[in-house]
């Protein structure tokens, strides 16, 4: 339908915002089920988990007791897996002692021990000059962008009912506070 005049568009409006309420009601209702659907799971969830740690840590005394097994051969193959010792070297510093640690290491010329990272502060090189930007080599960049919102309160209201609360839900967001199933290397679900 193209709009030949104001009141096409606000019917547009209307349509758009009938839409973002159905997606809306639609959103909330998945989201309600799938925190509801979460919450019946969790405890199972963790039963599993904690019997794997279990598991995980009779694994692991049992090898610690056998360790010099390992000396030459670090890893060991088995019909179900793969169990191996590895070196690994972390340095450790009191995490409230970081600047001083960087202090230290810079003062004794180790610079290249600390990492630095710079970034560009957009907001106060917009107080600068177009002569300085452009030596800089910035553009400011000027963009009129457009926005459609469609008045939901309004719609609902005209389709005899109210705006529920929860029609703006991001279903996108709310994935993210699910913790997602932990990958193994090749990206399968791990077991």
């Amino acid at each position: 339908m193209e709009p030949k005049n104001w009141k096409d568009v606000d019917g547009i409006l209307e349509q758009m915002g009938r839409l973002d309420l159905e997606i809306g009601i639609e959103t909330a209702g998945l989201a309600e089920k799938l925190y509801t659907l979460v919450s019946e799971h969790v405890a199972e969830l963790a039963d599993l988990k904690e019997k794997r740690n279990a598991l995980e840590l009779t694994v692991n005394a049992f090898c610690t007791l056998h360790k010099s097994e390992f000396a030459k051969k670090r890893s060991r193959q088995l019909a179900f897996g793969k169990i191996a010792f590895r070196v690994s070297e972390r340095m450790e510093f009191p995490s409230d002692l970081e600047a001083v640690v960087i202090s230290t290491l810079k003062r004794l010329g180790h610079t290249d021990c600390v990492n630095v990272k710079e970034t560009v502060d957009k907001t106060a090189v917009k107080a600068l000059e177009d002569n300085e930007l452009t030596k800089c080599g910035i553009r400011r960049a000027k963009e009129d962008h457009f926005r459609i919102e469609p008045n939901l309160q309004v719609v609902a209201e005209h389709l005899g009912s109210d705006l529920p609360p929860s029609t703006r839900l991001d279903l996108d967001k709310i994935a993210k506070l699910i913790p997602a199933p932990d990958k193994t290397e090749n990206g399968e679900e791990a077991a």
